[in-house]
This record gives structure tokens, sequence and C-alpha cells, in this order.
């Protein structure tokens, strides 16, 4: 069930110097942008979504601002693993303030006998926030993300479109 949530422009605000800020703390840091290179769904791609030449940051977001590249896209970039001192600053809006998926992840880890499950887990445990950078127009094709997860999501600049599916049609998504 989408839930939209007005007010909160004072806690998620964006601008150039937080921008700046970032890359300041993280410009350095090698990133592996994705790039759109398909309306179908490929083996090796999700959601349309392929990974392209890696690069620091800096460079990426340079390509995405100044020279409008469309195409290319910072796709669920963990700031918690690549950037901890930027994601100490971040803020998550006391409803988003649990992760699902890290307490059930402890859950798991309690449970001996799910030890397989929880190694798949280590993954994602410490994962979020991460973060989405694209240019005019990026998009990825329809798809349910791993683990039926859900998400919060924070636009600072321009707009999104999302299209909610029905339990029903989920069979027409990209699973993976």
């Amino acid at each position: 069930i989408p839930v939209i949530i007005v007010g909160l422009k004072d806690l998620l605000y964006w601008d150039d110097k937080k921008m700046k800020h970032l890359l300041n703390m993280c410009g350095e840091v090698i990133v592996t942008p994705k790039i759109r290179k398909s309306h179908m769904r490929n083996e090796g791609q999700w959601a349309g979504l392929s990974n392209t030449d890696e690069l620091p940051l800096q460079d990426l977001i340079h390509l995405i601002e100044d020279q409008g590249n469309q195409n290319i896209y910072l796709h669920d970039w963990s700031l918690t693993k690549d950037c901890p001192m930027f994601a100490k600053e971040i803020k998550i809006p006391k409803y988003f303030s649990r992760d699902a998926l890290q307490e059930m992840y402890a859950l798991i880890r309690e449970n001996a006998s799910f030890n397989e499950a929880a190694s798949h887990f280590d993954l994602y445990a410490n994962y979020w926030p991460s973060l989405f950078v694209g240019g005019n127009n990026t998009t990825s094709n329809a798809h349910a993300d791993w683990c039926d997860t859900s998400a919060w999501m924070g636009i600072f600049e321009g707009r999104k479109e999302w299209v909610i599916v029905p339990p029903s049609h989920t069979q027409y998504l990209c699973k993976d």
C-alpha cells in the first residue's frame, strides 16, 4: 500500500552544499554505475540495468549533472558500507527508522538452523540507507525488489513516477 507523507522537507533537505559535502567525504570512492541496456530482462541484468565501468563518485555526478548523461544511474549505493561518515549524518524519518530486513536478519542469526539463509542476509544486514542518483528520464523496468521488500524514498530534486501493481499481477514483474 503506497503511503505519501508530506512535511518532511526540512528533514530531507538536499541542496548543492549537501552534494558538495557528500563529494568532499566520498567523492574518491569508486562506484559501479548502472546503465539502461534494454526494456526487456536479460541474463545478468536487474530491471533492465547492467553494470558499466567503475569510476569515482565525483566523476559519475559530473556525468549526470554537467553533461546531462540520461542513461547512467547510481543504483542502490550503500552509504553505510561505502560512505559511513556521511551515512551517520542521514536522519531517517521516524516512520522508517526500523528496518524489517535487519530485524529479520537478527532473528535468523539467532537460530542456528538457518545459517544458509543468514549467509545470504549477510550481504544486506547493514546495507541501508543507500543512494540512488540519476539524470532526467532515468528508468528501470517494472520489477519487484528482492525478498519483496518495501522502501521509503526521499526525492531531493526532480520527480519520480511509480507504477503500483496489485499482488495478482506480480507474475508480470522481473523478480531478481
